[in-house]
């Protein structure tokens, strides 16, 4: 999708760092609430990416920063895509823009077909129809915080004495009731949640 007229994409530079980060922020506090970028956690994203590659930031007719995206990857075919629009723009035409933009650089990296992850708040409307125009399919996707939860990788269970246990140490090997490949089983705040 064209960008409207008078808006312009180019790669982030280094000058438009305090720019994105207030974009970011003001969007999160829309989105969430609260910011949820820190300036270290900017400067550590840029750190990592290709600038010239991986960012794009949308010109305002003005030329003020209106949008910015990057695409992080995350595994060989997996990428996350995330897009800002400051509010007065319109939002709709230039997420569809960046996701574009974004979804061939994913694919000039790693071929086709690659799988493409973005997240946006649960207001953001314009975000959403931004990426049903680009072909995403909702999913389920929540945020967790600071909730302290006990995980457990259980692979196996086995029966011995104290004074066998003591006599442990590194190296020591234990029979298990299950067999090396069998599926373990994941616990949280002891309930079964997953097998595999």
């Amino acid at each position: 999708m064209p960008l409207p007229a008078g808006y312009s994409t180019r790669p982030a530079w280094v000058e438009d760092w305090e720019q994105v980060l207030n974009l970011i922020a003001t969007r999160n506090l829309a989105d969430y609430g609260e910011p949820l970028y820190s300036s270290q956690d900017l400067a550590d994203l840029w750190n990592e990416l290709e600038l010239n590659q991986d960012t794009w930031v949308v010109a305002s007719p003005d030329g003020r920063i209106a949008a910015y995206a990057d695409l992080q990857r995350r595994g060989p075919v997996q990428f996350d895509v995330a897009f800002y629009t400051a509010s007065g723009h319109p939002q709709t035409e230039i997420g569809t823009h960046l996701l574009e933009q974004a979804g061939a650089r994913a694919v000039a990296v790693a071929g086709n077909p690659v799988r493409l992850i973005g997240r946006v708040g649960g207001d953001n409307q314009s975000a959403a129809r931004s990426f049903e125009q680009s072909g995403f399919v909702p999913g389920l996707t929540f945020l967790l915080m600071d909730v302290n939860m006990d995980v457990k990788v259980e692979l196996g269970r086995t029966r011995m004495l104290v004074e066998d246990v003591l006599k442990l140490r590194a190296g020591s090997v234990v029979e298990l009731n299950k067999l090396a490949g069998d599926p373990v089983e994941i616990m949280v705040n002891d309930r079964l949640i997953a097998r595999g």
